[in-house]
């Protein structure tokens, strides 16, 4: 056990798309890195950079969207360490969505959310659903994600590392580790800037701390 990587892994603070949607929209289909933090997603980070303070990274990850790497920036400005941008990393990918923008879905559907899955689906079909077929199903999101985080953990044994990801992967992760179900932590559960601190072997990963995630009831 002694040359298990121990993973500081969050969520990116507060984003523009977070609490206005045409803003993220727009965002997507200009630079397709999706939009920035708003001024309280960098006061996120800011505090966080603070609880982090005692702690010895020896690397920063993140993925390549603008508001995770932009928030692994603020916690690696102190320490004057460089950011690893990774695309693996990234939030569930949404495909071409059938030729359609995401606000015309919402619309059509009359969905707050097009990863969400039907209400009376079986929760054993909850992991291969997706909306078009070019869409990451929560198994092939987790699938790369988890992969990512496995080659992280066995390039840095016995080391200290944080990575800077998405609310979805870090869910569909808590709920493989058998944290909760999707409906237990459904959208929002994990909080901007919500954590988890992991150790791994590059196999397996067991949870050392969980901070601001809420599990709700299924």
């Amino acid at each position: 056990m002694d040359k298990l990587c121990t993973i500081y892994l969050v969520r990116h603070g507060e984003s523009e798309g977070n609490i206005n949607f045409g803003n993220w929209l727009h965002e997507v289909q200009r630079t397709k890195l999706g939009s920035d933090l708003t001024d309280t997603g960098r006061k996120q980070a800011e505090s966080l950079a603070s609880k982090f303070n005692h702690i010895n990274f020896d690397a920063i990850f993140a993925s390549h969207l603008n508001r995770a790497k932009h928030t692994a920036e603020i916690l690696a400005k102190e320490r004057k360490m460089a950011v690893v941008a990774k695309e693996a990393l990234e939030e569930r990918r949404k495909g071409n969505l059938g030729g359609k923008t995401e606000k015309e879905l919402r619309e059509e559907l009359d969905i707050g959310n097009i990863f969400n899955y039907p209400e009376n689906m079986p929760v054993e079909k909850i992991w291969k659903w997706k909306l078009f077929p070019d869409m990451e199903s929560a198994e092939e999101a987790l699938g790369r994600f988890i992969t990512a985080l496995r080659e992280i953990a066995i390039a840095y044994p016995n080391k200290t590392v944080l990575v800077v990801s998405h609310g979805f992967v870090m869910r569909a992760l808590l709920v493989h580790l058998g944290v909760g179900t999707f409906r237990e932590l459904s959208s929002g559960a994990i909080a901007n800037t919500g954590f988890v601190v992991l150790r791994s072997d590059g196999v397996d990963f067991f949870i050392q701390e969980i901070s601001g995630i809420e599990k709700r009831n299924a």
